[in-house]
Order: C-alpha cells, then sequence, then structure tokens
C-alpha cells in the first residue's frame, strides 16, 4: 500500500512540475499573412524592392518579466541567433490594453493580445549588411 501512495506521489508531483516548466509563459504560433519588404541584391551591391517570403514561428511570451520571445525558421542558416531567436522587451500601450509594442534592437513586434494580430518589422540590415529589410502582419493562436 506504501509503494502505490509513493508511486502516485511521485507521478503527481512529477506532472505539477512539467506542468509548471515555463512559469508565467504563453505560448503562440503565429503565420504572416503578408510581407513585403527589400531585399539584398547581391549582384548590384544594393536593395531592390521586394516580396519576402511568409513565415511561420513560435512565440512565447512572459507577461510577468514584459518580455517575448520568437524562434523564426526562414532566415539564411548563417543568421546570427539575434535575428533567430530574438528575445523582445515589451510594455503595454498607454491607453490601449491589450496592445504589446515589443522592441529588441532594430526590431519591433507588436502584438494584439485580445485577438492574436500581429505587425512585425525588422532594419537590421543596418548592422548586418546584406539581410533584408522587411515588415510582415498576420496573426498567432495561444497553444
Amino acid at each position: 500500500m506504501i509503494k502505490k501512495f509513493l508511486a502516485l506521489a511521485l507521478l503527481v508531483t512529477g506532472f505539477l512540475v512539467v506542468g509548471d516548466a515555463y512559469g508565467e509563459d504563453e505560448i503562440y504560433y503565429c503565420a504572416d499573412t503578408g510581407s513585403g519588404g527589400f531585399a539584398y541584391d547581391e549582384k548590384r551591391g544594393s536593395y531592390e524592392r521586394g516580396f519576402n517570403q511568409e513565415d511561420r514561428f513560435k512565440m512565447k511570451l512572459d507577461r510577468a518579466s514584459g518580455t517575448m520571445e520568437l524562434a523564426i525558421n526562414g532566415l539564411p542558416p548563417d543568421a546570427p541567433i539575434e535575428l533567430t531567436r530574438p528575445k523582445y522587451n515589451c510594455r503595454y500601450l498607454h491607453g490601449f490594453p491589450e496592445q504589446l509594442f515589443c522592441q529588441v534592437g532594430f526590431s519591433h513586434f507588436d502584438f494584439n493580445i485580445e485577438n492574436g494580430k500581429f505587425v512585425r518589422s525588422d532594419s537590421t540590415s543596418i548592422k548586418f549588411h546584406g539581410f533584408g529589410i522587411y515588415i510582415s502582419y498576420g496573426t498567432c493562436d495561444k497553444f
């Protein structure tokens, strides 16, 4: 009887620990609906107007700490970690309690926590020559 009780206690404790692995984090799956911007043309050595490919990514939002982290897969393999896993600092916009304004470096991510819509932009090309300049919009669904 004691062995069964201990096994049950360990099982329940394991689920509690695993269930709280992300703490206050909320996980979302996001997809661009549309995207545009400028792509770098190696032959010309300049940026040309073009549409960037829509992307899908995972977002981890921690409201308590005011941070958001994205896991972006659609970038070139040699992209720096700051671009493939950006971690944004977020704040609520005054007068718009459902709207988060998030920023890291030259990247912005505006997110409506009520309807899941977002606008994402990046001008990191100022620092990392050759990367595209883009803006995209889409929606996120809570996992």
